[in-house]
């Protein structure tokens, strides 16, 4: 059986006793919604605080195609991808040309305290990767086909 979802899983970041997950939806079926937002969720009462729609102003979630979040001191980092076209269906196709690459600063509450801010000619991956380094710096990793083969790159963000 092949199942069907409106939305993408942009990870789950701590802080603290609280978590962010971050996500994006987009219009499919019956599913309305298009936004990119954030569930607070607090772990001492084991329940859902709050939902945060449409974190990142002019930004729908049927214009993302990746989006991941990690955190950066006492804060949320999101990165998102957009494609230059519309993507019909669910999920991105491998010739699917991604424009531009976002990211965006928020508050385990939702609110932006930096950007957000656009790269344009870059791209995310299902297979990259960021992470928090121990000093408290974020790398984003990603592969790439380059001339001798396969290629790490490896990208040191600061907002």
């Amino acid at each position: 059986t092949k199942g069907n979802s409106a939305g993408r899983f942009g990870g789950v970041v701590h802080g603290d006793d609280k978590y962010a997950i971050v996500y994006s939806t987009k219009e499919y079926n019956n599913v309305t919604s298009n936004e990119v937002g954030i569930i607070r969720f607090d772990v001492d009462d084991n329940r859902i605080v709050d939902v945060v729609k449409n974190v990142i102003s002019g930004i729908n979630g049927n214009e993302v195609v990746q989006i991941r979040s990690v955190k950066y001191g006492k804060n949320v980092l999101v990165m998102y991808a957009i494609a230059s076209e519309a993507v019909d269906g669910l999920l991105p196709k491998d010739d699917v040309v991604v424009a531009k690459v976002g990211y965006v600063l928020v508050d385990f509450n939702g609110k932006v305290i930096s950007g957000p801010f656009v790269k344009e000619g870059s791209e995310i991956t299902v297979n990259d990767d960021i992470r928090e380094l121990n000093d408290g710096s974020v790398v984003w990793t990603s592969v790439t086909k380059g001339e001798s083969g396969l290629m790490l790159n490896v990208h040191y963000v600061k907002v």
